[in-house]
């Protein structure tokens, strides 16, 4: 996403005496504190961490594709001394961001020492997005002196100045590398006509699919390795775009191979293939940034086969209630009589009340021939359908 750095270090020292005695104890110093743990939602949904900045406690985006630590438009009053403006690429136009000194802030006991700006934008479409309160994203300043290990299955994530003696010896290590802006990268490869395609993709926990770079999509496209199955809107800072979802026959990280996992593509043939959350969420995750390795342990979700939205909804969640964003033209949604602006009460068995957005889009990614059961309101009044998934050829004709 956006780009930058952080270091940190606590030392908390107390000197005892002896009360009631004649002879003191000399000070003793208490050990360090070398992990911080806490819960996130589980299989994919986006990696939330708390922040704590001056007496408040925000949550951030746990962000390996960022370089700099971000801090919502909101919090400006809270930062340090402005060090000007920056031009950023978004998906359509180009935005500015602004640059501050970074401020004291902390993720548990690990306090941010570094020298490196933050920035700061309007983070309002994300709120939206994934229907929780975010106020930052926690970018590589910050990040990259620590093992950051996120467990999907329990639903954590931990933070710790060394890798741990007690790490699963299924999990599979592999060297991370560097993209041309400094983030990290893992290598993949993939089936192709004359010769096997050999990928770098840009390791990032803010990014919710794996897209690969355009150019290498198309060829894909040509050579029949990918069969697109829909599209997906991509959002950045302050600008959406339409893409497309396809298929990938074969994909390899090491020992891992994947079969039929759901691509798009970046938005121009500069920019780095990203391995996202839809793929990371199948193992185990271990960062050793300090000593540049991944560390892969296959999860619950390993063989999962994604979906991609195929009943043609597209919901945020501006406030606490979550609506119809748009609806694709000639879905099942639109044949229904779904509209833009409706509200959802239930999908399936889940109510929209008391189900994240990641959750309800996961009912919406449905099985060509399967039925979602759907309950929304509009002007005070409710409706129930049911939107038939019919097969992925009659939807796709003509794409």
């Amino acid at each position: 996403m956006l780009q930058g750095r952080i270091v940190l270090k606590r030392i908390a020292l107390v000197f005892a005496t002896a009360c009631m005695l004649t002879v003191s104890e000399p000070p003793r110093a208490i050990a360090e504190e070398t992990s911080f743990s806490t819960k996130i939602e589980r299989h994919g949904d986006v990696v939330l961490v708390p922040v704590t900045l001056g007496n408040k406690t925000y949550s951030f985006v746990l962000d390996t594709g960022a370089s700099l630590t971000v801090f919502d438009n909101s919090l400006k009053p809270l930062l340090n001394k402005p060090l000007g403006e920056q031009l950023i690429g978004t998906l359509s136009l180009p935005s500015t961001i602004e640059k501050f000194e970074s401020p004291s802030y902390r993720v548990g006991p690990f306090p941010a020492t570094h020298k490196d700006p933050v920035v700061t934008t309007d983070l309002s479409r994300f709120r939206q997005i994934t229907g929780h309160n975010i106020q930052g994203i926690l970018g590589m300043s910050f990040l990259r002196d620590f093992v950051v290990q996120i467990d999907f299955d329990k639903g954590s994530v931990t933070l710790s100045r060394t890798l741990s003696d007690e790490t699963d010896s299924k999990a599979v290590e592999i060297p991370l590398g560097q993209s041309r802006n400094g983030l990290h990268t893992i290598a993949g490869r993939i089936p192709a006509a004359d010769q096997p395609l050999d990928v770098s993709f840009q390791v990032d926990t803010g990014a919710s699919g794996v897209s690969l770079n355009v150019a290498q999509f198309r060829l894909l496209l040509d050579q029949k390795q990918l069969q697109i199955v829909g599209k997906t809107i991509s959002s950045d800072l302050g600008s959406d775009r339409w893409d497309y979802k396809a298929r990938l026959s074969s994909l390899s990280v090491d020992k891992f191979e994947h079969a039929n996992l759901l691509v798009s593509h970046t938005f121009s043939p500069q920019q780095t293939s990203v391995m996202g959350l839809s793929y990371l969420s199948r193992f185990k995750v271990t960062f050793d940034f300090p000593n540049q390795k991944l560390l892969l342990e296959p999860g619950k979700q390993f063989r999962k086969r994604l979906e991609p939205n195929r009943s043609g909804i597209r919901l945020l969640r501006p406030e606490k209630e979550t609506v119809v964003y748009s609806v694709d033209e000639g879905s099942p949604a639109q044949t229904a009589g779904v509209q833009p602006g409706d509200r959802i009460v239930k999908i399936n068995d889940l109510g929209a009340d008391t189900s994240t957005p990641f959750m309800l889009r996961n009912e919406l990614d449905a099985r060509p021939g399967s039925e979602i059961q759907l309950i929304f309101s509009r002007d005070g009044k409710s409706f129930k359908e049911t939107l038939s998934i019919p097969l992925f050829e009659q939807i796709a004709g003509g794409q």
